[in-house]
């Protein structure tokens, strides 16, 4: 079992102390400063995020640590890029050069973060991914794919089904595929960020539509996460410490959510250990979540259920310090009667 990586924010100095006291743990690093094409081809990258202390630093420390480093890319969606063919060899051109010619040469991998595209641009973004992707490979860069919060049941289809997990899983070397927020289908009284049955039958999904297991990554979101409205974008994303402060300022305590009652929007809510979170009702409204030792074992677990042999980090600056343990304990397992137990929500097995 492996940590294949960890993604890195390239504005934060704290992005860069949490990496180094990870770096024993993951193989690979993701700094999130790439670049993004613009609509000619351009690659461009945000001098914030390369032309300070913390990003000159890392390709030598990613060398020094053994690890993957592969720069992310953020790519176009519905755009004016996708519509023009004629500038897509222009944009790989452009991204060769920046892999190989720019200070943090050579890379060793790309990782393209791909949000959520939308079904009129399928056949497009599969043309335009079956024409990158061979292309970096035959100059020895491995090609990652990061489809964030595009783990989701068949059911539910957040990214407008326009995701063809059978040509992605050809072509990508592998699969990175992050919680899909559940919120966006769910009413504030049962929000929830990802629950056990969403992940378990994501999985499920993309096995079947083709995705080898052993190509899928499974990003684990460590982060804590304070909600104040019913959709994605009203939650924000904090430090666990600054959640245990949010919860002694309001007097609060969390709970452990294992499954809603009954009455809840989706049945598959209903079913005992179908949810398990930690949540607290905050005094104004809000909601917080925090993810611990249990909580990423819980992940974990379902990704050895189903041979998924890579799990990522998302900003480990954010992350709970038990969570850290879960992810040593999963790479070196504990003798069976020291492992902590819990009871499992049982997916149908759908796709058969």
């Amino acid at each position: 079992m492996a940590i294949q990586g960890a993604w890195l924010a390239m504005d934060s100095v704290t992005e860069a102390a949490a990496y180094q006291q990870y770096a024993p743990i993951i193989t690979h690093a993701y700094p999130i400063n790439g670049g993004e094409w613009n609509t000619s081809g351009e690659l461009v990258q945000r001098d914030g995020r390369i032309n300070w202390e913390w990003p000159q630093a890392l390709p030598a420390l990613a060398k020094q640590a053994g690890h993957v480093y592969a720069p992310v890319i953020g790519c176009p969606e519905a755009t004016a890029f996708l519509d023009n063919p004629a500038v897509w060899n222009t944009a790989i051109d452009n991204l060769l050069a920046t892999a190989f010619g720019k200070f943090d040469s050579p890379w060793d991998a790309v990782m393209f973060d791909i949000e959520g595209p939308r079904s009129p641009y399928q056949d497009k973004i599969n043309a335009f991914y079956g024409l990158v992707c061979p292309a970096l490979q035959a100059v020895g860069l491995e090609v990652y794919g990061w489809f964030w919060n595009c783990l989701e049941p068949h059911e539910y289809p957040m990214c407008d089904e326009a995701i063809d997990w059978g040509v992605f899983g050809g072509l990508f070397d592998k699969v990175h595929v992050g919680e899909a927020f559940h919120a966006n289908f769910t009413p504030w009284t049962e929000y929830s960020i990802a629950p056990v049955w969403w992940i378990e039958e994501g999985m499920q999904r993309m096995i079947y539509e083709g995705v080898p297991a052993n190509k899928i990554v499974m990003d684990l979101r460590l982060a804590a996460r304070h909600g104040y409205g019913p959709t994605a974008n009203d939650v924000d994303w904090i430090d666990y410490d600054d959640a245990v402060v949010l919860l002694s300022d309001a007097g609060a305590t969390l709970e452990w959510v294992d499954h809603f009652p009954e009455g809840a929007a989706h049945p598959e809510s209903m079913l005992p250990g179908s949810v398990k979170e930690w949540m607290a009702d905050l005094p104004d409204d809000t909601r917080l979540w925090v993810e611990d030792y249990r909580t990423t074992t819980i992940r974990l677990a379902l990704a050895r259920k189903y041979g998924i042999e890579s799990c990522a980090v998302f900003r480990p600056t954010l992350s709970n310090p038990t969570s850290w343990q879960a992810i040593a304990d999963w790479k070196r397992p504990a003798p069976r009667e020291q492992r902590p137990t819990d009871r499992f929500y049982q997916a149908p097995n759908w796709c058969g």
